[in-house]
């Protein structure tokens, strides 16, 4: 049917066109207005048949595919606006956990630095202790020390003494003597 009409189209728009020629060549226009209006509405009145003959169905279909086509673009425009609302519904949701998590990051971060600061302090007070403790340990020693020095040199000077008072007052057989009961002396309490 489809081969039948692209075949006739041509001829039909053909025999149209040449329908006013035709007129015009038998005699040109009528002296009568009414005839004139008549051909002129017959001719219209053929244009529109085989325009709505022709086009009927392209003009429908297409009517038909910009209903549907509205219908789903339509559609798919309002699952846009569900899917773009559940997004910002998930975006406000994630905005409240992360202010929320920076919360809790943000007190546990400065109770960190407060456990910190403690161990910190603790930490210095132990080692201060230890350096008091270290202090007074070599203190002690330097004055133990010191006190050994001391004897040690007030026995030398002692002995010293002793033995210029001894040499100047005794002579060699009361040293002798003097020497003879300290060795026993010593030796005894051994």
């Amino acid at each position: 049917m489809m081969r039948v009409l692209t075949k006739i189209t041509p001829l039909l728009a053909g025999l149209l066109l040449l329908t006013p020629v035709a007129l015009l060549a038998a005699g040109g226009p009528s002296a009568d207005p009414w005839g004139d209006l008549m051909y002129k509405a017959i001719n219209f009145a053929i244009l529109v048949g085989l325009l709505v003959f022709f086009l009927r169905k392209p003009i429908s279909g297409f009517f038909r595919g910009s209903a549907a086509d509205g219908r789903r673009l339509l559609e798919e425009t309002r699952k846009r606006a569900e899917e773009a609302e559940n997004e910002l519904a998930r975006q406000k949701e994630k905005i409240t956990g992360l202010q929320a998590e920076l919360e809790r990051l943000r007190a546990e971060a400065q109770g960190e630095a407060k456990a910190n600061q403690e161990r910190m302090t603790q930490l210095a007070r132990e080692q201060a202790e230890r350096i008091t403790q270290q202090t007074q340990q070599q203190v002690e020693q330097e004055v133990t020390k010191a006190r050994h020095t001391l004897r040690s040199e007030l026995a030398a000077q002692t002995m010293k003494l002793a033995e210029e008072m001894l040499n100047t007052r005794l002579d060699d057989k009361q040293r002798d003597t003097l020497v003879d009961n300290s060795i026993d002396r010593l030796g005894g309490s051994q």
